[in-house]
């Protein structure tokens, strides 16, 4: 517990810091235009926007470039070297064609080339290469490494940071950026166009049925070669990818969609994952991506092993094993000298003049590596200093068991230090430049940017100050080492002030209750809320105002769902495993695919652990929860892969074999509905794969079915003209009901297919899994 001191601020209050790599918004509440300029980026982030994104030229090679040209688009950098992000669609030249020629997309690969525009339309523009890392033809995305003259990453101080979907609501307001239209826009004088910006608002947030959004649909304006580009929000984070730009979709007129950055950011973690990125490669904006269920640390460029006490790679590829010889160690921190024990240490990673610590329970700072050192005794008993000048990683032994996680706490986090910490003591005083009003660190709620002159502060009541803050120090100490930290809030750059749940925080793949049940029904939240936040005393008294039968009477079918789902997940928390199961049970027919998915869901795991037990704790308690059901999602996805890869390994060729198949696919599907739900998009591209697989063999069934109505028909046309055997009434009425059942058959099947398309659409963008391929594709 925190002291009594702080407790009107703590009920459970985070502190996000992050440097920010773009200035702030200078604006002051109640001036006409402060309130026009708080409606745009500012002139900074702007140029700075424009200098990250990139036009894109596909062509057969890089000799042929300007007369093999296969068309023209737009991408963006994600990182200080040269990662690019841009459309499937635009730099393959075989996107979205047949089996055959998915097949030969490493031939394509090999011989397609790319050429970049890097400041296209200005004094500064300059042609550079790109090399292919990785891409999806389904998610229509791909990653390009851009290379300078000499083949090297080029430096790219000016990129994009991608915005989580969770921060996302419809009329949000957006720029795209990119270059319609390709060299047809080009200036008098300039070799190619400069960049187009047009502006929009976000109109729909389509989900899949577990509940991550699949796609952002805009009313942003874009045309042909936009595709590929960012789409930012108001802070120059990109929030999307436009991929379909232009036309109608669900009677709205230039509606253009984006593959949500949570989905690239995905396929970025992918492809560091399966060392697809290559060594050098600035991997700052995606730390997040390398933090596992449990709190652990994972990085696959420095892989941790269970026996290697300590691992050290130098700068210059040389590598030594040894014991660490302190059992806490020093690092100098902008937040003060912190000491961590090396027992709770993961990794300690240097690029560039920084290094990053990072601590097994989530903990990463930024410490100082021209003061900073190690020591490692060798297995000859020797000691060596390493200076963390010229040493790029530090690997430390895996941890034996799960980190505890603390109670709510702050957490100091963002780009560059994201500590937890508990028992935080002091104030922060907020000076605005319009009056005399202060505002302290429990009014806070939002961004605080800040450049030389200027801080911006948000607060509850949403207005926004200029000021300076208070030079005051807080104290606190480290959530999972206990270490103190002492630090002035007034020397940070930027700031979220909110209410943290530890359930919450990045690692939780799974979305919470109430995007889920995607409701906006006040007394559904409510509930939900309390039961996200453990308050299971208040999430009871409020079920049990839903449930009171006239109450729920009144209820539309699909709100009964909400509530019975809620009910569920109440008595899954409070242990009452064998009712909850049930309640699922009940619910997997539910109205709504959401709740539906859920109900299968949460049956797998109480299935699975009948009496709640898992390892040393039980279900009923959410961290635990989200491990076992990682866990069987990763079970689930392995056997649904080899189910498919069977189902497979050929089309039906009767309708016996058909409905063999079938009935094997609906035990896959329910199965890979459970790993989607609990395991990110790692699931969805095989939920994917198997619906166009069941369209294909329902379609090829059709087919059959349709040859064998034509047989029916032409052998009942020749009976009745047989002049030497008269039909019976009863023949005539066999031969009837033998084409009517064929015509129901295939009229259920016209009906499973367009349900089947209505999952895949609702699936949206899916990562594709390189490893697994269709027989007769190679590798």
């Amino acid at each position: 517990m925190m002291p009594s001191s702080t407790h009107r601020w703590t009920k459970a209050v985070s502190i996000l810091f992050s440097r920010r790599w773009t200035g702030a918004l200078m604006v002051a509440t109640g001036l006409g235009a402060a309130a026009a300029r708080a409606q745009s980026p500012t002139e900074e982030t702007m140029d700075r926007v424009k200098r990250a994104t990139v036009m894109v030229f596909t062509h057969s090679s890089k000799s042929s470039y300007m007369d093999t040209k296969h068309g023209s688009g737009s991408g963006f950098f994600i990182n200080s070297t040269g990662l690019m992000l841009t459309n499937d669609h635009v730099t393959n030249i075989a996107h979205a064609q047949d089996n055959a020629g998915k097949r030969n997309r490493q031939y394509v690969v090999g011989r397609t080339g790319w050429t970049l525009i890097v400041n296209s339309g200005t004094d500064e523009e300059k042609e550079y290469e790109g090399r292919f890392i990785d891409a999806t033809d389904a998610g229509d995305m791909c990653i390009l490494q851009v290379v300078d003259e000499s083949g090297e990453k080029l430096e790219t101080p000016d990129y994009y940071r991608l915005r989580p979907s969770s921060e996302l609501t419809t009329g949000t307001i957006l720029w795209c950026l990119g270059f319609p239209g390709g060299d047809n826009r080009k200036k008098e004088g300039r070799e190619h166009s400069e960049v187009a910006i047009s502006k929009g608002t976000i109109v729909e947030l389509p989900r899949s049925p577990s509940g991550r959004l699949t796609l952002i649909r805009t009313d942003v304006e874009a045309n042909p070669g936009n595709s590929g580009g960012p789409m930012m929000d108001i802070d120059g984070r990109a929030v999307g990818i436009a991929t379909q730009v232009g036309g109608w979709i669900a009677g709205r007129l230039n509606v253009t969609d984006l593959v949500p950055a949570d989905l690239s950011m995905r396929m970025i973690g992918q492809a560091f994952r399966q060392k697809l990125v290559e060594s050098g490669t600035d991997i700052t904006p995606f730390y997040e991506l390398f933090l596992r269920e449990d709190r652990t640390w994972d990085f696959p460029m420095m892989e941790r092993s269970s026996d290697a006490d300590c691992v050290v790679l130098e700068e210059d590829g040389s590598r030594y094993c040894g014991l660490a010889v302190d059992e806490t160690i020093k690092w100098p921190s902008p937040l003060g000298e912190i000491e961590v024990p090396t027992r709770a240490m993961a990794y300690v990673h240097r690029f560039g003049d920084s290094a990053t610590v990072f601590v097994d329970g989530g903990d990463r700072f930024l410490i100082k590596p021209d003061e900073a050192s190690f020591k490692l005794k060798m297995s000859d008993g020797t000691e060596t200093t390493f200076d963390m000048d010229a040493v790029e990683w530090i690997t430390f032994r895996k941890p034996q068991g799960r980190p505890e996680t603390p109670p709510p706490a702050y957490v100091i986090g963002g780009d560059f230090y994201h500590v937890s910490l508990l028992d935080v003591q002091g104030d922060v005083v907020f000076k605005p430049s319009v009056g005399d009003v202060t505002k302290v660190k429990a009014d806070m709620v939002s961004r605080v940017g800040a450049t030389e002159l200027d801080k911006l502060l948000f607060t509850t009541s949403g207005s926004r100050l200029t000021g300076d803050f208070d030079d005051h120090e807080l104290t606190g100490k480290l959530a999972w080492t206990g270490t103190p930290v002492t630090f002035s809030f007034a020397e940070v750059a930027d700031a979220v002030i909110k209410t943290v749940d530890f359930n919450k925080l990045p690692s939780n793949r799974e979305p919470d209750l109430v995007t889920t049940l995607a409701t906006n029904d006040r007394r559904v939240v409510v509930v939900a809320e309390s039961l996200e936040h453990g308050d299971l005393a208040a999430a009871d008294t409020d079920l049990k105002k839903l449930l009171e039968p006239d109450s729920f009477r009144a209820l539309p079918p699909a709100k009964q769902d909400h509530v019975r789902c809620l009910q569920g997940e109440w008595l899954l928390r409070s242990g009452k495993f064998s009712e909850a199961r049930d309640a699922y049970r009940r619910l997997k027919g539910a109205n709504t695919a959401e709740v539906s998915t859920v109900a299968i869901a949460r049956e797998a795991i109480l299935e699975r652990y009948p009496d709640g037990a898992y390892g040393d704790g039980s279900i009923s308690d959410p961290i635990q929860f989200r491990v076992a059901a990682r866990e069987l999602a990763d079970e689930f996805t392995l056997d649904a892969k080899r189910t498919l890869e069977q189902l497979m390994a050929g089309a039906p060729s009767s309708r016996k074999d058909y409905q063999k198949l079938v009935k094997v696919s609906e035990k896959a599907e329910e199965h890979l509905l459970v790993a989607s739900r609990y395991s990110g998009s790692s699931a969805d591209p095989y939920l994917y794969r198997l619906w166009q697989a069941l369209i294909d063999w329902h379609q090829a069934e059709d087919q059959r079915l349709q040859q064998e109505q034509g047989e029916l028909r032409e052998e009942f046309d020749k009976a009745r003209a047989d002049q030497t055997k008269r039909m019976t009434r009863v023949q005539e009425k066999q031969y009837e009901d033998r084409i009517s059942r064929v015509d129901r058959q295939r009229e259920e099947l016209r009906e499973s297919v367009t349900q089947l398309q209505e999952k895949v659409q609702r699936i949206g963008f899916i990562i594709d899994d390189p490893n697994f391929y269709k027989p007769g594709d190679s590798d």
